[in-house]
């Protein structure tokens, strides 16, 4: 609740105190799900590196505790946090564990939501990581099956940030008849949940 109401120092206050708890008793999955939760604080205020330092610190939990599913996310943080300090070969390399999970994993029907929500973010940092590393063709592909998998998870707010995304790669093309159709598609979804930054996003990015 700190987190979302914007007082992320309190938020990252709580998660510590949370984690000291945890580590006395044999709690390991529910350790690692609070260390990673804090790792995607941090690497929402931009500091990359405890990013990645607790991502890995909760991948090396869940690998302990045999839990798939957690891994996938740990392992996909993981990789979001190299590609957002530049080493692009690290964050492929923890992106396609990742994947290597997911796409063996076969989820029970209470998990398949998360599941979804798991594999599509899996997907939507390769696409983002082939991008930045100026490989849109791939980039492209990953956004196509990160898009499958938000598509079935009936929000149109996730749905409307891969619009978001697919349009930003036919911009960097310069088709931006194509980049202007997926905008007015996100543009769409973000206003069946009211989502006024994303709606911002749109105005800014249809002006560019």
């Amino acid at each position: 609740s700190y987190e979302a109401g914007g007082h992320k120092e309190l938020a990252i206050e709580k998660y510590k105190e949370a984690i000291q708890l945890l580590e006395e008793s044999n709690e390991q999955v529910k350790l690692g799900q609070v260390i990673l939760d804090l790792a995607v604080l941090y690497g929402k205020d931009n500091q990359y590196e405890p990013f990645k330092s607790l991502s890995m610190q909760a991948n090396d939990l869940f690998i302990k505790a045999g839990d798939s599913l957690n891994l996938i996310s740990s392992n996909s943080n993981v990789g979001r946090s190299y590609q957002l300090l530049g080493q692009f070969d690290l964050a492929i390399v923890n992106l396609y564990k990742s994947v290597e999970i997911l796409e063996s994993y076969q989820p029970e029907p209470l998990m398949e939501k998360i599941y979804l929500r798991l594999a599509g973010n899996t997907y939507n940092n390769l696409g983002v990581t082939y991008m930045e590393h100026g490989d849109h063709t791939t980039s492209l592909q990953f956004y196509n099956k990160a898009m499958e998998m938000k598509k079935q998870l009936d929000d149109p707010i996730e749905v409307g940030n891969m619009y978001i995304n697919l349009g930003g790669i036919m911009f960097g093309q310069n088709n931006l008849i194509a980049a202007r159709s997926y905008l007015d598609s996100a543009s769409e979804n973000y206003s069946k949940a009211s989502y006024k930054n994303g709606l911002l996003l749109c105005k800014s990015n249809a002006a560019a």
